[in-house]
Order: structure tokens, then sequence, then C-alpha cells
């Protein structure tokens, strides 16, 4: 049967499946100095209220994403300065977060700091019902590469967490993410993050108007593996405006 279906796979898309292989199996090692996170063994609480003055995206109430757009939104002056609202906005509530950011807090402490935030600039959380995602911000620890639910553990001495923050406001939506040391963290961790920021400000120096999506991905992989790290193949970025998530997808890899 898995035969079958591999025959039917592009080259692109086998190639790709062996980076995900080869990746998942590198960094299969339980010989870590961190708790690696499982699944389900913490608790999970209901869903923060949004007051209804708040501006809400199409989604918020019913989960349901509606299809958005195949062509990318090129965007007007207004919108451009809706943006630049939406992401500082993002950015102050990002800043809160980042300050309680210690040992002992959970992350559920967290997700309701940048709710309330989120709520005081008049913003909308965009994670939130999103597809049924049951909370205000992705928290991702240690092992977690992403879009972490908050949940009651604690963080401890040692943790890395990555804080997901998306606001919607005046139609637009701003999203950034910045990953922190909890504590003592031991000298690969702070090597790790310290590679994510530079392979994320070398990113962001080649974006310009008629340069290709891929040499994005391209410099992130060349400053990940300078640094001694790798890339998670099976995660990309996305365009973000009117619509949270757009169907582009900007690889943190370099193309095949």
């Amino acid at each position: 049967m898995w035969a079958r279906q591999l025959s039917k796979l592009k080259y692109k898309e086998v190639q790709l499946l062996k980076r995900i292989v080869n990746w998942k199996y590198r960094n299969s090692s339980t010989n870590n100095s961190f708790e690696v996170i499982s699944e389900l063994c913490h608790k999970v609480s209901p869903s923060s209220h949004v007051p209804s003055h708040i501006e809400r995206p199409p989604y918020a109430d019913s989960g349901v994403v509606p299809v958005p757009p195949q062509s990318i939104e090129i965007k007007t002056d207004e919108q451009i300065a809706a943006m630049r609202t939406a992401c500082r906005t993002a950015r102050k509530v990002l800043n809160i977060a980042r300050d309680n950011v210690k040992v002992g807090v959970t992350t559920e402490d967290i997700d309701q700091v940048v709710h309330q935030a989120a709520i005081s600039f008049g913003a909308y959380p965009s994670p939130l019902n999103y597809k049924g995602f049951p909370k205000s911000v992705c928290t991702s620890v240690n092992n977690v590469a992403a879009h972490g639910i908050p949940d009651s553990r604690p963080l401890q001495d040692g943790d890395i967490i990555s804080v997901d923050v998306s606001v919607y406001i005046g139609g637009m939506h701003g999203d950034l993410c910045e990953t922190y040391v909890v504590g003592s963290v031991d000298k690969q961790g702070q090597r790790l993050v310290q590679s994510c920021q530079h392979s994320l400000d070398a990113a962001i120096k080649v974006c310009s108007p008629g340069k290709r999506f891929s040499l994005i991905g391209n410099t992130i992989e060349f400053m990940a593996k300078m640094d001694g790290f790798t890339v998670c193949p099976n995660l990309a970025g996305h365009g973000v405006g009117s619509v949270f998530s757009w169907p582009s997808r900007n690889f943190t890899y370099s193309e095949l």
C-alpha cells in the first residue's frame, strides 16, 4: 500500500517527505536537558470571552474560516496603514507577554495576559476560534515547534518558549512571534534561540519588490546550517493581511 502511494508522488514531494523523515529521526533523541512536552498532559481551560464592541474576524463565532482568494493580496496605501497599526498593536501585546515569561508562570497565565492586553488595545486575538483553536495565543515550549495550546503546565528553569501573538484590528491582522529562554538555559538552547534570530534577521534583509519567495527559505536554511542546525521541513510561513493566513506558503528551507 505504501509503495503504491509513494509511486504516485512527484519528485519534489518525495524529496520533501525524505526531509521530514530525516529531520524527525535526527531530532528523536531522548538525551535532552529539557522536559519533552507530550500531548494531553496538562489541563486546558475554556476559551476567554471577547466583549461585543471588539471588531471580529469572519471566523470568530463559528470557527469556520472562509476560503481565501487564491491570488496574493496586493495592499492599497490604506491597507498598508491599517497593517502597520495591527502589527504595532501585536508588538505591544507581545512585549507585555514577554515580561510575563518567568519560572512558575503557566502558559495559561500568558494566554490570559495576551487576551486582556489585546482587548485593552481594542483588538481581537486572532488565534481565538481560528479553525476551533481554543486560546488567544500560541505558546510552544521546548520540542513543540509551533502552534502550542496554552495549558496548566508551569514554565520550568531551562525551558525555551515561542510566544506567537496575532491580533485583528481595523480589518487587518498583525502576526509576530518571538522565542524566549526561561531561567538558566543550557548553551545548546541559547545557541538555538540565537540562530533562529540570525536566520530571521537575514531573511528580512532579502525581502524587497521583485525578489522570489524562495529566497526567504534559501536564506533561512543557509543561516541555520551555518550555525549547525536544521529547519523543520513540514512548517512554513504564510501571508497576512485582511486574511489571517493567506494560502501562499513561504517555506523555511531551500527549494528542492
